[in-house]
């Protein structure tokens, strides 16, 4: 576990100056650097990195002991390959973790590509690796980290992308615009006419390219792709199942499911796609949401209509024990025993696909993540 800290501040006659204390309150830092920025690197480590300036020289310092001296005009550090980028005179150069250089601060510019490092020295090209290796006769400009440890995306010289493995050998070929890594064994790729489909490891097409918009449901193994012009939207499962087509949707991540939104149905998948019913998402509901025909009521968890089907649309019982109701649209609020609080009175915005009620009162949000309930009508 990181145990995090705190940057505090001083006002002086030269300006505020700055250091760090940690969780504890003990001095990491003395208040008297003119930038401090923490490193938060390793969670299993409670090791504290600072990246700080001191008299327009920038150093690192790890647990009050200086790590790399205040001698750079600037030091930026690389989360990805763990390895600090430092300027001086103009020059760049690369430090790794433990201070030590690795490429020589002399070279006019450095981009680090993936798993590479392109330095530029008097117009010559030169490619290194994470760990200052130069490597030559290099195929490929930039290899980029996945986050599956057996697969790494290419792109070469001409910007197509491909894919190799942990021994970097070719799997699929450069001849992609556009790859990145979904789950599994799958990766969204982009054709010349900018369309996007999912291809597998074997370069087999699990989704055509149709898509405007393709890309993971955070934190699930389900992808979702769009196609604009139709303004409609596709689920696809971890196996690559396309489990859901629906119109003028909203898809959002709840803790544990999925939900699929819009004017005519609702649905709920759990984070590999397998369809639930809302009996499970809601599993302490007395009442639940349920369709029949084109009309929406309530029945209780035996299926036994509480609420006759007499609404164009309803929401889920909150967790303060309140639904919404829509007439003619028109939204009201029931209770969960299925008594009407309020008859269907508040003309909601219809992009509000699904407002949420507490007592007779709407949730209004109003930027910011801000929100408040009111009872008042087009407000």
């Amino acid at each position: 576990m990181v145990y995090l800290g705190y940057v505090v501040s001083n006002k002086t006659t030269d300006g505020y100056k700055y250091g760090y204390i940690d969780y504890k309150h003990k001095l990491v830092l003395d208040v008297e650097y003119d930038a401090v920025n923490r490193i938060v690197q390793n969670k299993d480590t409670n090791d504290i990195y600072i990246i700080a300036c001191k008299n327009g020289q920038y150093g690192v310092v790890k647990n009050n002991k200086i790590l790399i001296n205040y001698e750079y005009l600037g030091i930026e550090y690389d989360n990805s390959n763990k390895f600090f980028e430092v300027q001086r005179n103009g020059k760049y150069g690369i430090l790794n973790y433990d201070g030590k250089v690795i490429i020589p601060t002399q070279y006019n510019e450095i981009q680090v590509k993936g798993i590479y490092v392109q330095a530029l020295k008097n117009d010559e090209e030169y490619y290194f690796n994470t760990v200052g290796e130069e490597i030559k006769d290099l195929k490929y400009t930039s290899v980029i980290k996945t986050s599956n440890d057996n697969y790494n995306i290419t792109i070469n010289k001409d910007g197509f992308y491909g894919i190799i493995n942990n021994k970097n050998e070719e799997l699929i070929e450069n001849k992609y615009n556009y790859l990145e890594y979904l789950f599994n064994e799958y990766f969204i790729a982009a054709k010349e006419n900018g369309k996007l489909g999912i291809i597998d490891i074997n370069n087999n097409i699990m989704a055509d390219f149709n898509y405007d918009v393709l890309q993971k449901v955070e934190d699930t193994k389900v992808a979702q792709a769009k196609i604009l012009k139709e303004n409609k939207s596709e689920l696809y499962s971890e196996n690559m199942e396309k489990i859901c087509t629906v119109k003028n949707s909203v898809v959002y991540k709840e803790d544990n499911y999925i939900k699929v939104y819009s004017s005519e149905d609702v649905k709920y998948f759990d984070v590999n796609g397998n369809e639930l019913e809302n009996k499970v998402v809601f599993s302490s509901n007395k009442l639940l949401a349920n369709k029949s025909n084109v009309k929406w009521g309530f029945v209780d968890r035996n299926g036994r209509v509480v609420v006759d089907y007499d609404y164009d649309k309803v929401t889920e019982f909150n967790k303060y024990g309140y639904a919404g109701i829509e007439k003619d649209e028109m939204w009201g609020i029931i209770d969960t025993n299925g008594n009407i609080v309020l008859e269907p009175t508040y003309k909601l915005d219809k992009a509000n696909l699904e407002p949420e009620f507490l007592g007779k009162y709407y949730k209004v949000y109003y930027g910011y993540g801000e929100c408040y309930y009111t009872d008042k009508v087009n407000e």
